[in-house]
């Protein structure tokens, strides 16, 4: 595994030399934002709110969206738009069909929320997830580190069934779309025991397997 570490460490510091230059916020915030328009214009919360025409015919199409849009929090969406993503309905808010449903409690009025976790915010938390991978060529990392098990702390990977969809912790579903050559070969503590529906039994199966892992990186 040596080689392995090695080479994952060469590689992210070759990939580093041909990092674009980084953009203000405000320019990475209003190209997310178009982009989010272009790709939600055909869905009914877009065509509800005139996504095509800020598009083709608005020349401040930030302006149009500040004032036509309105502040939604969690209750007002689920109650206008994402329950009819929990019944199946297709192209809501998002293109296409939802498949998982992230469980999370806050400070809301409802004691559970249902949030719609796309393929495409799937596929987005991937990439985050492989950025923040490389710019560990940041810090002086040995490569070795590279070599060694990556302890993720989340949700149980044991989703639960609701008809068409999928419920759980929104790690739950991030570790279990996780790429396979990551799962079978740096994941930790391993599907096996992230499948375990129960905190407790997961946390208690890790300790008593821990001491026999090489974990370089822990995260949760």
């Amino acid at each position: 595994m040596a080689l392995l570490g090695n080479l994952i460490s060469r590689s992210l510091r070759i990939r580093k030399q041909f990092t674009i230059k980084v953009a203000s916020p405000r320019t990475y915030q209003r190209r997310t934002l178009r982009n989010l328009l272009e790709r939600g214009q055909y869905t009914a919360f877009g065509k509800q709110y005139g996504f095509d025409k800020m598009l083709s015919e608005s020349v401040d199409w930030e302006t149009e969206f500040r004032e036509k849009v309105p502040f939604h929090n969690y209750n007002s969406m689920f109650a206008g738009w994402w329950h009819k993503c929990l019944e199946g309905q297709e192209n809501v808010t998002w293109p296409g069909k939802v498949k998982y449903f992230a469980l999370s409690s806050g400070t809301s009025e409802s004691a559970s929320k249902h949030i719609p976790v796309t393929q495409d915010m799937i596929r987005s938390t991937k990439k985050v997830g492989f950025k923040q991978f490389y710019s560990m060529t940041n810090f002086k990392i040995p490569s070795g580190t590279f070599d060694k098990g990556v302890l993720m702390l989340g949700g149980s990977t044991s989703l639960m069934k609701q008809g068409d969809y999928y419920e759980g912790d929104m790690s739950g579903i991030s570790a279990k779309n996780m790429p396979r050559f990551l799962s079978n070969f740096f994941y930790k503590p391993g599907q096996k025991i992230s499948r375990k529906p129960q905190w407790d039994e997961r946390i208690k199966l890790i300790i008593e397997k821990a001491p026999k892992w090489d974990v370089g990186i822990l995260c949760g």
